[in-house]
């Protein structure tokens, strides 16, 4: 990150002193907040869409003029349409990072044109880009790093049994990421019942990330039904993932239409075990039982037979999360990363220069 953001003259933007903000105070890197009153996605219909470009354009092209700019890199895809119009009138390179499913939108269709480059973070997203915009794309997956390095498996299993109040001898199954449609909660209910049935025993479930979609009470309403609401827990958001994840036996994936699958890859790199939906963005990432395990999505069955796996013989857990480490490391990290996102930098300000000449 130092390569590029020296690269890049100092000059990285947020609109919003939220917690990314914060997260950039706590590992000391340099940034300024340029809020807006709105920006393009907080709206529905094109005419809005257009209406928020056009009031946010003469701030911004000041901003680029009198800073002089020479790239700009948006992040996600309200970025990349808030910064296209002031991007192109003042004849700037703009990188547009796809890091989610392209959506099927005219408006988003036409304005991605205009992006000088088009970066993808799997092979995924960049299969559902239009064929008018693969030429202008390529794939650069997203870097994974542990924040304060591997955590202690032993320490980390048991605070979390201590924090969740369970007993040390419950094995305990990870849910991680926003409790949205698209994760898939309520299939763990149905994977959590398959266990009661086999009365072999019952892990925990723990829920981590925030109830986005106001679904807790429904899941906990369909716990109590499945009468298994006694193993499931939720715990909220919680920063530093990672030593939570260490603490879990197995970490497990339900999502679909996952772009990149950053909780399964965090996993992996912790040393836990994962079993994961058997979709793209996963399949990216896993190699079927060499680095974790692929399973038919919303197939609770599959699921509970596959974690049973694991939980019955650790040895085949160890060596699962010790080639997953391994395979992290070598293909995610974060020098890689850097080194092909400056290269893209570097080949756009040479064009830059020679089209000035």
């Amino acid at each position: 990150y130092d390569e590029a953001i020296e690269f890049c003259n100092d000059q990285l933007l947020l609109h919003e002193n939220g917690s990314f903000a914060s997260y950039l105070k706590k590992k000391g890197i340099r940034f300024r907040i340029m809020p807006l009153h709105s920006y393009v996605g907080r709206q529905t219909n094109t005419l809005a869409i257009l209406a928020v470009m056009i009031t946010t354009f003469p701030r911004l092209y000041i901003y680029l003029i009198r800073n002089k700019i020479s790239i700009i890199h948006c992040q996600d895809s309200r970025m990349n349409l808030t910064w296209m119009l002031p991007a192109k009138l003042a004849r700037i390179p703009l990188v547009w990072h796809q890091r989610s499913k392209f959506p099927n939108s005219r408006l988003m269709r036409i304005i991605a044109k205009f992006a000088n480059q088009i970066i993808c973070i799997s092979q995924y997203t960049f299969s559902t880009l239009p064929d008018t915009l693969k030429s202008n794309s390529l794939v650069i997956g997203n870097p994974v790093e542990l924040q304060d390095g591997r955590p202690d498996k032993i320490e980390s299993k048991k605070n979390l049994h201590k924090v969740v109040d369970i007993p040390v001898t419950q094995d305990v199954i990870g849910i991680f990421g926003n409790l949205t449609t698209q994760k898939r909660p309520s299939t763990v209910i149905k994977i959590a019942s398959e266990f009661a049935k086999t009365k072999k025993y019952l892990p925990a479930f723990v829920f981590f990330g925030a109830d986005r979609d106001n679904q807790q009470l429904e899941l906990e309403k369909m716990a109590k039904d499945y009468n298994v609401d006694h193993c499931i827990y939720f715990m909220g958001f919680v920063p530093d993932p990672e030593h939570w994840m260490a603490g879990c036996d197995v970490v497990i994936a339900l999502g679909v239409d996952e772009a990149f699958g950053r909780t399964v890859a965090e996993a992996m790199l912790v040393g836990t075990p994962v079993v994961a939906s058997d979709l793209a963005g996963h399949r990216e990432i896993i190699s079927h039982g060499e680095t974790g395990y692929l399973v038919p999505s919303d197939n609770a069955p599959e699921f509970r037979h596959t974690i049973e796996i694991i939980l019955d013989d650790k040895n085949i857990g160890k060596k699962l999360s010790d080639r997953a480490a391994e395979s992290i490391t070598r293909r995610y990290s974060i020098q890689a990363h850097v080194e092909q996102v400056v290269r893209i930098y570097d080949n756009l300000h040479s064009g830059k220069r020679r089209t000035a000449k």
